[in-house]
């Protein structure tokens, strides 16, 4: 014999669609989370990369030819400072900024 009335039991299903629908939301903010980390990772990959390419691209040819590797590359420099045959760069990309040196010295 079911002791149970008319419309008992319901109140565990409820509760269990609520926790698999929270459940369901924390994975996707924590998926979300994730992604924009991976993202700022490339991002810093990238800027590391053009700093140096920028930096040298100075050294070998100058504040135009840095800027045409920096348009290249998709970054923004922040700073350039050429002095005699060195090279310092700073560039952005996103949300990353990075700095590289370069030397035509040996």
């Amino acid at each position: 014999m079911n002791d149970a009335g008319p419309g008992r039991g319901r109140g565990a299903r409820g509760a269990a669609t609520l926790m698999v629908a929270a459940v369901l939301a924390f994975g996707a903010m924590a998926g979300l989370g994730m992604a924009e980390a991976a993202v700022v990772v490339v991002h810093a990959a990238r800027a590391a990369t053009a700093a140096d390419a920028v930096a040298l691209a100075a050294v070998d040819g100058g504040r135009e030819r840095a800027v045409r590797v920096a348009a290249h590359t998709g970054a923004q420099i922040e700073q350039l400072e050429i002095s005699g045959a060195t090279a310092t760069a700073t560039v952005r990309i996103g949300r990353a900024t990075a700095q590289a040196r370069a030397s035509a010295e040996p």
